[in-house]
C-alpha cells in the first residue's frame, strides 16, 4: 500500500493504525486545490465488548487530508457528525488510474467514498463522544 503519512500520529494515540477504527465523520471540508480535509473520531473497534463505538471507550479527533480527490459522495442525512458503519482505505496503486492511489468508502452505509492520490494524517487529540 502506499505511504499514508504520519500514521504513527495515531499510532501512539490510539495504539494502532485501522481504517475500520472510524466511528464517525464530525467534519469534511473540500479545499479548491481537490484536498478533502475529513475531521473523524476514532475509537479501538477490537477494545469494544458490547457494540461499537462504545460509550465506555476512548475516542480521537483525527484530522486527515485527502490529497487529489476525484469522484466524492457525501451522504450525511441529518447532518454531520455522522456514523460509519465500515470505513476503509483501499489500495488502488496497481490499478493504473492515473493520479489515483486509494479509495477510500465506508462500505456498511455508502455514505461516504472517493479516489484519492495521497493521505497525511494532520492531527489527533483525545476527544469526546458527539
Amino acid at each position: 500500500m502506499p505511504a499514508i503519512q504520519n500514521k504513527e500520529l495515531v499510532e501512539a494515540a490510539v495504539g494502532r493504525w485501522h481504517a475500520g477504527d472510524v466511528a464517525w465523520v464530525s467534519a469534511v471540508h473540500l479545499r479548491e486545490d481537490a484536498t478533502l480535509v475529513l475531521t473523524a473520531l476514532m475509537q479501538r473497534r477490537d477494545h469494544a465488548l458490547k457494540g461499537w463505538p462504545a460509550r465506555d471507550l476512548p475516542v480521537h479527533q483525527v484530522t486527515m487530508e485527502f490529497g487529489g480527490v476525484r469522484d466524492l459522495s457525501l451522504l450525511a442525512p441529518g447532518g454531520l457528525p455522522v456514523q460509519i458503519g465500515g470505513f476503509d482505505i483501499e489500495d488502488c496503486s496497481d490499478a493504473q488510474m492515473e493520479g489515483i492511489a486509494f479509495r477510500v468508502s465506508d462500505y456498511e452505509h455508502g455514505r461516504l467514498s472517493f479516489a484519492c492520490s495521497t493521505i497525511r494524517v494532520a492531527s489527533v487529540a483525545a476527544a469526546t463522544h458527539p
